[in-house]
């Protein structure tokens, strides 16, 4: 997300905080929202990983991004592959957060999506 984006996103969050009457979607975005925010987490990259059959949003270090962002899922898609990453993570308030992916490999496969 842009700089603009998130204060755009910010000013959005501030208009619903402000009513009377919230709906438990609305409590828990916005309590995600406060946890990405609290952990410095709302400008960094992330990526969807699927792990015993759940898939989980991990959010990266820039450094680390670097070691996956040139994988696209529509490219992995054509060529029948997937890509397999071990890495090291902690949990921040409910959000996964990784600074060490220690293994990156493409393999035969489908790769896992979810809308």
């Amino acid at each position: 997300m842009s700089k603009d984006e998130i204060d755009a996103l910010k000013v959005n969050l501030h208009d619903v905080e402000s009513k009377d009457d919230l709906s438990k979607s609305e409590l828990e975005l916005i309590e995600y929202f406060r946890a990405l925010e609290k952990n410095n987490l709302l400008e960094s990259p992330f990526i969807y990983l699927q792990n015993s059959g759940q898939l989980h949003k991990i959010f990266l270090s820039a450094k680390e991004y670097e070691k996956v962002k040139s994988y696209s899922r529509a490219e992995l898609d054509s060529r029948g592959k997937k890509v397999e990453i071990e890495l090291e993570y902690e949990l921040k308030d409910s959000i996964y957060y990784s600074d060490k992916i220690l293994k990156v490999t493409e393999s035969s496969g489908k790769t896992p999506w979810s809308k």
